[in-house]
């Protein structure tokens, strides 16, 4: 199915990955109520916004619904031939006799298959086998002949001579025709077999997700930010920048562009201690620069480093946390140092949990734009609300500076509530 002729508009109808992991959840849960086969779902998208990643958000949270192991079998769907999919034949004896011939599946098929669990309790008859998603990746780079193979495993559950569990959900995923990334018109027979939805990244999710929350939309933390502060803040800033995608770039020889998955990638590239030397003026002739414009493209890049120098001036979160009252603010007209500088703070809080009060009275100041005076406040209470114990949420709660976040935050009482 080539979106080329549905003429969707995916800025309009594209779902938050945080939706799409829920609707996959929301599929095998169905199954599992129902003693079926969940829906095979298919997530379409532009290159490098989150599409596998929902899915292993997906497997986590049915993990934790059903308290048990669920296991992703990762299948590299591009590379595959007919026969992998649908069970190469081998010929069947009787009587000495060759009689007929049976597919032999592929190694992800038996495991996820009724006749794995079958032979498993043959030998210790307590066995269960774990729930599984098969997810095929890329599966529309995948020649037209191998796309047909997957008609009656989609639809029936039949890979070869194995038989998918009830347990087991399937779900593709792939790049739009448009995206010039690779992708072949999937068949209507295969297309009318799943359940569509169009992916498109967005900022909220992916700065819950770059600040180290466990799942996107959920208010659990992690010690570790898994991007960079200045890449958070620099998105925060310019939230359009997150992706920018353009299959007529993508056809030109500038192959780099802004994506999820790129600006990871820029994440590492400060992480890894290279020098940030932004160069000077309109050239930006440094190791570092040629590299971000390598990762994200000339125009991205150039808006980023940009960004870099006029954060320069961002107050440490050191400084704050010891004079919360007292540390330096950055002009409003500098929106790149104010974002540099909550976005580290923020980051600093996470890691220092006893330093939440001092990081919410900055966040508190009459000086601070309301916006982001909100932005810490909030991202500050997601963390008391899941990192502390009861009683250390009960004090925090009953304390001065928390009372007056409320007040002038009303909206942040559904983390509360929540």
């Amino acid at each position: 199915m080539s979106d080329d002729k549905s003429g969707l508009d995916y800025r309009i109808s594209g779902m938050a990955m945080s939706d799409i992991t829920s609707a996959l959840v929301a599929n095998f849960m169905g199954g599992v109520r129902r003693n079926r086969m969940p829906a095979a779902g298919f997530l379409w998208g532009p290159p490098g916004i989150g599409k596998t990643f929902a899915t292993y958000g997906a497997a986590r949270q049915i993990g934790r619904l059903t308290n048990q192991e669920v296991v992703i079998f990762d299948v590299p769907t591009s590379c595959l031939e007919p026969s992998d999919v649908a069970g190469v034949p081998f010929p069947v004896s009787l009587d000495g006799e060759e009689q007929f011939c049976r597919y032999l599946g592929s190694e992800w098929a038996w495991f996820s298959s009724v006749e794995y669990e079958q032979w498993m309790q043959k030998q210790d008859p307590s066995f269960v086998a774990p729930a599984g998603i098969l997810l095929f990746d890329d599966l529309v780079a995948a020649h037209f002949q191998t796309q047909a193979a997957f008609f009656k495993g989609v639809h029936e559950g039949k890979w070869g001579s194995c038989t998918q569990r009830k347990n087991v959900m399937v779900v593709g995923a792939g790049n739009r025709v448009s995206d010039n990334a690779g992708a072949n018109d999937m068949p209507t027979a295969l297309a009318n077999r799943f359940r569509h939805y169009y992916a498109a990244p967005t900022t909220k999710d992916w700065l819950l997700w770059a600040g180290g929350f466990r799942e996107v939309g959920e208010t659990g933390v992690i010690g570790e930010p898994r991007i960079h502060s200045l890449v958070q803040a620099y998105i925060r800033r310019a939230e359009d920048k997150l992706s920018d995608f353009d299959d007529d770039v993508a056809m030109r020889a500038e192959k780099a562009f802004a994506s999820p998955r790129s600006w990871e990638n820029v994440s590492e590239l400060i992480y890894e201690g290279e020098s940030i030397d932004t160069g000077e003026g309109e050239a930006n002739d440094s190791r570092f620069a040629k590299s971000c414009m390598g990762i994200i493209g000339r125009g991205a890049a150039m808006n980023f480093l940009a960004f870099i120098r006029g954060s320069a001036t961002l107050v440490p979160a050191e400084d704050i946390i010891a004079d919360p009252l007292g540390a330096p603010m950055p002009p409003r007209s500098e929106l790149d140092a104010l974002h540099a500088t909550v976005t580290s703070l923020e980051t600093h809080v996470k890691q220092n949990l006893e330093t939440w009060e001092k990081g919410m009275q900055y966040g508190l100041r009459p000086d601070i734009v309301s916006d982001l005076g909100f932005l810490l406040c909030q991202s500050i209470t997601r963390v008391v609300m899941s990192e502390f114990n009861a009683d250390e949420r009960m004090e925090a709660m009953n304390s001065p500076v928390f009372e007056k976040m409320l007040t002038k935050f009303e909206d942040l009482l559904d983390l509360i509530e929540g």
